[in-house]
């Protein structure tokens, strides 16, 4: 009314027409913010909905979480689908003033205390299982066990196999606690391996000789001196009795080998599949797990992995440092095994090398180390010992032989050396018979031959055959 004063007044009807006019207007625009208000109302309900869907945790996820229970297979599951769908609501994109509000926060705290309950939980009960399985017997060293055969882990790992969805969550949410659980399960299965593995050799040492572990260790302790020269075969019938039969010493290395490849090759795929070091970022985030967390409503960082070694940048190396230690005691156990070998009979070294260039080789098919395998780097190691003691033999050989010297009395006939050179020849073309490599073979053949006839020179003999002197030129 104050607005139209005078001229609109005196034209009632005018006046009347603008107010109505004016109204409808108002109707219009507030039916409008009804409308425009309603969409905003569901929109906001919706954003609300879909929050309370990314941002909380079921009630059974929370609860086994919170029980920890991981005492069978059912319950192992639960953990897991809890674990991964709380790395899901923990992993959410949060705007900064999110966090600012009290629900917000209250929720990432709940999160954050619930993971790290579960973490604690989920290491005490791997441990303990780490440490049960490193303490349960092997055989006593020595014992009779009716054959020489390595025990089998497939129960332990078969135990193990159904945590490896949660170590490779914890892998990814706390890096730091997971590469502990490598050391821990190393130390442990160390000690039982160890025992398993002198078990082994020492039945090994009595499949040898035929004898118990007291009278073997007197046949290889016995000193240098009063036994025969090692090119000299034994010939009496004691003597006989008292060395293992040609061959013996390739049989028995050979099944140790083929014990020891089945037992580090299913250990070494065990660890590569349960702590899943052959897994890239990928593949642990395709298991379920997330990259990074939120603590007391604050945002985190990705957790960064301790300082990296080359055994925790590359797979294959910290697959290599493992087996490294849980298998501390094999190549000591096994040089030892060899000067066993080698000092039991007369021509040992030629039998180890031979049976571990096999091995190596792969002659022996499915029984052969595979050559990714760690077995196959430690027997590479140890051949090369292998060689260098069959090289010491020959050259001890050849200097026996150009050392030798014939009785005064002696008129004629085949020399010792040549009788020696014979006997060698024959052995080792008979321990050779199956081997498909000979190059260290041929090599010491040419330089025992080398020796005879430049012992024979020197005592200037001729060598007979038949009955017809060869002059030694020829």
């Amino acid at each position: 009314m104050e607005e139209h004063e005078e001229p609109l007044l005196n034209h009632s009807m005018a006046f009347m027409e603008h107010l109505v006019q004016e109204l409808q207007g108002l109707e219009e625009a507030n039916l409008q913010a009804i409308i425009s208000s309603g969409q905003q109302v569901a929109q906001l309900m919706s954003c609300l909905d879909a929050a309370l869907a990314e941002l909380q945790l079921s009630r059974e996820h929370r609860a086994a979480l919170s029980r920890a229970d991981l005492s069978s297979p059912a319950a192992i599951a639960a953990c897991t689908a809890a674990a991964r769908a709380l790395s899901s609501c923990m992993d959410l994109p949060i705007h900064p003033s999110y966090r600012k509000l009290q629900a917000v926060a209250e929720q990432l705290i709940l999160f954050e205390t619930l993971k790290q309950n579960f973490e604690s939980s989920f290491i005490n009960h791997i441990t303990n299982i780490f440490e049960l399985q490193g303490s349960s017997q092997a055989p006593a060293p020595g014992a009779p066990t009716g054959s020489m055969a390595a025990p089998r882990h497939r129960p332990q790992h078969e135990e193990l196999l159904p945590y490896s969805p949660l170590m490779a969550w914890l892998r990814s949410t706390n890096p730091a606690l997971f590469w502990d659980l490598p050391k821990v399960y190393s130390q442990n299965l160390g000690r039982l391996y160890e025992r398993e593995i002198r078990a082994l050799f020492e039945q090994a040492k009595i499949s040898l000789s035929g004898r118990r572990k007291g009278s073997l260790q007197d046949t290889w302790e016995k000193p240098m001196g009063t036994r025969q020269p090692r090119w000299s075969l034994p010939r009496s019938r004691e003597s006989q009795e008292d060395t293992p039969a040609r061959g013996n010493i390739c049989r028995v290395l050979q099944q140790v080998l083929s014990e020891l490849q089945p037992l580090c090759t299913s250990e070494q795929q065990f660890l590569q599949e349960f702590f899943c070091l052959g897994c890239d970022s990928v593949e642990l985030q395709a298991l379920g797990v997330r990259g990074s967390a939120s603590k007391g409503g604050e945002p985190m960082a990705p957790p960064e992995e301790p300082p990296r070694t080359k055994s925790q940048s590359q797979p294959e190396e910290a697959i290599t440092q493992m087996l490294s230690e849980i298998f501390s005691c094999l190549e000591p156990e096994l040089r030892a095994f060899l000067d066993v070998c080698n000092k039991v009979h007369p021509l040992g070294c030629l039998q180890v090398l031979v049976a571990l260039s096999d091995s190596v080789f792969g002659n022996w098919g499915p029984s052969s180390a595979p050559p990714s395998s760690f077995l196959h780097t430690l027997l590479g190691n140890v051949l090369l010992l292998a060689k260098s003691s069959f090289n010491k033999c020959i050259g001890n050989l050849c200097k026996e032989m150009e050392e030798a010297k014939t009785g005064s009395r002696t008129r004629g006939g085949i020399l010792p050396c040549v009788s020696h050179f014979q006997e060698f020849v024959a052995l080792s073309e008979e321990v050779f018979r199956t081997s498909q490599r000979r190059g260290e073979l041929d090599k010491a053949q040419l330089r025992l031959a080398s020796s005879v006839f430049s012992s024979s020179e020197c005592q200037g003999w001729v060598l007979w055959s038949g009955n017809v002197p060869l002059q030694l030129q020829e």
